[in-house]
């Protein structure tokens, strides 16, 4: 997240493992992207079924629907495709910034 120039609201939060986040302290951290497993996306629904869950719809990421997901060993394996993981998420960091960015343009 950091090489991608964005901020990490786990670090934020005092989060240094995998520890569970409640929902009420992801609101307040308001993300602009959100970053999960490809599993773990497709356990809820996909975007559709994550946005229903309550308070996803609320954050800058739900409301502009910027979703990110990865193979979940892809993106949590930390094995040798660790640069490739890396270069890809930095384009498509990117990419849903630019996707959001015009969509607001458009409902201005």
């Amino acid at each position: 997240i950091d090489a991608a120039g964005g901020r990490n609201i786990a670090d934020d939060l005092g989060v240094d493992t995998s520890e569970p986040i409640n929902i009420e302290a992801l609101i307040a951290a308001a993300p602009d992207v959100i970053v999960l497993p490809a599993a773990g996306l497709a356990s809820v629904g996909g975007v559709d079924g994550l946005l229903a869950i309550p308070g996803y719809a609320e954050m800058p990421a739900g409301q502009n629907r910027r979703i990110i997901a990865y193979d979940d060993q892809y993106l949590l394996g930390n094995g040798p495709r660790a640069p490739a993981l890396l270069e890809e998420f930095v384009a498509d960091f990117h990419e849903t910034a630019i996707d959001a960015e015009s969509t607001d343009e458009e409902s201005s």
